[in-house]
């Protein structure tokens, strides 16, 4: 995927480049979402879909110790 930054800001709150990076985070998880073992990752999912701390429920995997 080829991604092209047309302006490179300082200013991490200018509109332009919230944009450019909302479109950019996007677009990297819907390739992740389309990655056909990825897509049933259960830390990925629980990722997207959790509202509390999802690093809680990372550790709880044990996958920090791997």
């Amino acid at each position: 995927a080829e991604f092209v930054w047309h302006k490179l800001s300082a200013d991490n709150m200018d509109p332009d480049f919230v944009e450019r990076r909302r479109i950019g985070l996007e677009n990297f998880l819907l390739r992740l979402a389309s990655h056909p073992i990825l897509c049933r990752d259960k830390i990925f999912y629980l990722f997207l879909t959790q509202e509390g701390n999802w690093k809680e429920t990372v550790n709880e995997t044990g996958f920090q110790l791997k």
